[in-house]
């Protein structure tokens, strides 16, 4: 009997924000590493650059979210998480600064992108 592949998926940096301040989003979260041998989580170097920057956000800083505890966050995160080597360069959207996001998601062949960017929602995209 064949087993099936797991589901990949690429997480926006900005949904990884939420989490890390809490409420249903580290809730959903909490939920998929229960679930984690059902699908990879694709990142790549420029996401972990754009988690490690909320350090460097008022907001975040508000929030009590320090250098530590984001270096706590991705250690922890790549242990359970696929690094993709990305090489394509999708140029797809009104955002430019979206752009990395769609090429993980091209190389690392995955299924979803779990966002809450109205751009990226609207999105219809063909592989």
């Amino acid at each position: 009997m064949a087993t099936s592949r797991p589901t990949r998926l690429v997480i926006d940096p900005n949904v990884i924000g939420s989490v890390l301040i809490g409420g249903v989003s580290r809730t959903r979260y909490a939920w998929l590493l229960d679930h984690i041998e059902q699908f990879d989580i694709c990142y790549s170097d420029q996401v972990l650059a754009e988690i490690r920057h909320f350090a460097d956000v008022p907001y975040f800083r508000k929030k009590n979210i320090t250098p530590d505890m984001l270096e706590s966050f991705i250690d922890t995160f790549q242990g359970y998480a696929l690094k993709i080597g990305v090489i394509s360069q999708v140029k797809m959207g009104r955002d430019s600064q979206d752009y990395y996001l769609l090429s993980l998601c091209r190389d690392g062949r995955a299924a979803y992108l779990v966002t809450g960017d109205p751009d990226l929602l609207t999105m219809q995209l063909y592989a």
